[in-house]
C-alpha cells in the first residue's frame, strides 16, 4: 500500500499494544502516554518494553517524558521524544540529553499561542515557546510537522491536531531568510538529523541518494484551498512566507519542477 501510494521514499513506524505484540519491518515503536486522537494510549509495562532495546518514540507529557528517558539511560535504548511544548520539558531533556536521546518540535509549538488550537500536545505559553526556540539546533534535533489531516467535520467533533506536511517547509525556510535561524541549522533540523534517526540515508554526497530540494527567496502567502491534501484548512493561512520550493529531487530525479509532481518508485528508508 506505502509503495504502490507514496511520492518520496518512507519510514514505517508502528505502535504496540499493551500486551507488547511486536511487529516485524518497523522503523520504531511509537507509543503514546497522553490524550491523543483514537484509543493509543499505552497502559504496558514500560521497563519491559525498554529491555526489548527497540528504537521507541514517546508521545507524552513532562510525566511520561521523564519515566521515558530514565529507561532509556537504565537500557540504552534509544529514545525519539516527540513534539516538545514546554519550557519544562525542553529543560529537563537539556539535563539528561545523550547520544541515544533525540528530541523533536513542531512549527506549531514553535508559533502559535496557547488555546489557538486543538491540538496535543497542548500550545504553550509565550515563556514555553521562547524555550523550544532557544533550544533550536541544540537540545532539539528535529522540526517535524505532526501531520493530522483532518477534514472540518472531524475537527468539529474534537480532533487534536492540524494538516503540516504542505507548510512545514516553507515555515521553516521563512525562519531561515528571516535570520531566526542559520540555514545550516534548518538543514539538520528539517533533514539531516531526521534521516541519520530514521532510515538508513546518511547524509549528501558522491555515492549517496541524490536527494535535495531547491529553493528560492521568494515571498508568498498560505492559502489552504491550493493544498493538496484533502484537509484543506490551516492556521497559517494568510500568512506571508518568505522562501518557496522550486525543484525537488529525489534520487537523481526531478519529481517536482514548481507546477507538476512526477510519480517515481519509491522505497522504504
Amino acid at each position: 500500500l506505502f509503495k504502490e501510494k507514496a511520492y518520496c521514499d518512507y519510514g514505517i513506524n508502528f505502535s504496540v499494544t499493551d500486551d507488547l505484540s511486536f511487529f516485524n519491518g518497523y522503523k520504531f515503536i511509537k507509543i503514546f502516554l497522553t490524550e491523543t486522537t483514537g484509543k493509543l494510549l499505552f497502559k504496558g509495562d514500560l521497563d519491559k518494553l525498554f529491555s526489548y532495546k527497540k528504537p521507541i518514540a514517546v508521545h507524552s507529557d513532562i510525566n511520561g517524558i521523564k519515566e521515558c528517558v530514565k529507561l532509556s539511560i537504565k537500557y540504552g535504548t534509544k529514545l525519539h521524544v516527540c513534539h516538545v511544548s514546554t519550557k519544562e520539558e525542553i529543560e529537563f531533556l537539556k539535563r539528561y540529553k545523550n547520544e541515544n536521546i533525540t528530541v523533536e518540535v513542531t512549527p506549531h509549538h514553535l508559533l502559535l499561542p496557547k488555546n489557538s488550537e486543538n491540538v496535543k500536545p497542548d500550545l504553550g505559553e509565550k515563556k514555553d515557546r521562547e524555550a523550544l526556540w532557544k533550544e533550536l539546533g541544540k537540545t532539539i534535533d528535529v522540526i517535524a510537522s505532526d501531520h493530522a489531516p483532518h477534514t472540518k467535520e472531524e475537527k468539529k467533533k474534537g480532533a487534536y491536531g492540524i494538516p503540516g506536511i504542505e507548510t512545514i517547509l516553507p515555515l521553516t525556510l521563512d525562519f531561515a531568510f528571516r535570520k531566526k535561524i542559520s540555514f545550516e541549522t534548518l538543514a539538520s533540523l528539517i533533514s539531516e538529523n531526521p534521516a541519520k534517526i530514521v532510515s538508513n540515508k546518511k547524509g549528501f554526497g558522491i555515492g549517496k541518494d541524490a536527494d535535495f530540494t531547491v529553493i528560492e527567496e521568494k515571498e508568498w502567502i498560505v492559502d489552504s484551498k491550493k493544498f493538496y491534501s484533502k484537509s484543506k484548512f490551516s492556521p497559517f493561512d494568510g500568512m506571508k512566507l518568505k522562501g518557496t520550493i522550486k525543484t525537488v529531487i529525489l534520487r537523481g530525479e526531478i519529481v517536482y519542477d514548481g507546477e507538476t509532481i512526477k510519480k517515481i518508485s519509491c522505497k522504504e528508508m
